[in-house]
């Protein structure tokens, strides 16, 4: 009886001890407690035009007709733009298509050869459609001597890494007219890169001014034999 007794004591006793540590619903506060998290963003230099197609034609047998010949694959246009909103352009131009001459003779012309590129795809380091809202580039652009835009993104538009890519034979075509005769020619493509989204020429600014050109001119070949 004794024993039983001193289980019900105890049991009493571990019940107290865990009433204790109960807290009721009354008792809780409306009071919160918040954190904050932040982090300072800074323009990280000025936008950069990275790269820039480089053509081979390859060799070709002249056929007394004209020839539209395909470039193998070229590099893309690639635009790196750390958060500048005012939009940006890439130009291009291109020199005419001569040979290299051996030492006293005379470099010769591929007279009427039209470079044209068709319209790219263009796609954003996000993979996001949405992000190429404003970023554009035309259909068909055939080049010429003057420089004119190839590439553009519309003020708010264009900010992260952007590339506009050639990757189908049929949209880089270089035109042989008939009248060509045989030579190793080769022209000299230059690009520029400016901010202002409005299609004008580039203006000459310090490399990595963020109000300015970060790569002025970048040229690149194209060869035809």
């Amino acid at each position: 009886m004794k024993f039983n007794k001193a289980i019900a004591l105890l049991t009493v006793l571990a019940l107290g001890t865990v009433s204790v540590g109960v807290v009721k619903a009354d008792d809780l506060t409306d009071e919160k407690n918040t954190t904050t998290a932040g982090v300072e963003l800074i323009v990280g230099g000025g936008v950069q035009l990275t790269t820039a197609p480089s053509l081979d034609f390859g060799t070709w047998p002249l056929t007394g007709k004209a020839l539209d010949l395909p470039a193998n694959t070229a590099d893309p246009i690639t635009v790196v733009n750390p958060g500048l909103a005012d939009g940006w352009t890439v130009f291009t131009s291109i020199t005419p298509f001569t040979t290299t001459p051996a030492e006293g003779e005379t470099a010769k012309e591929l007279k009427g050869a039209l470079l044209t590129f068709g319209k790219p795809a263009i796609a954003n380091a996000e993979e996001s459609a949405d992000a190429n809202a404003g970023v554009t580039a035309p259909d068909s652009f055939t080049f010429t001597g003057d420089l004119a835009p190839i590439f553009t993104a519309i003020a708010g538009s264009g900010i992260g890494t952007y590339t506009a890519t050639y990757n189908n034979e049929k949209v880089i075509t270089l035109a042989i007219p008939s009248t060509a005769t045989p030579g190793n020619y080769s022209a000299t493509m230059n690009w520029s890169l400016s901010n202002a989204p409005d299609g004008s020429e580039p203006e000459t600014a310090p490399a990595g001014d963020e109000n300015g050109v970060e790569e002025e001119s970048n040229p690149t070949q194209t060869l035809v034999e």
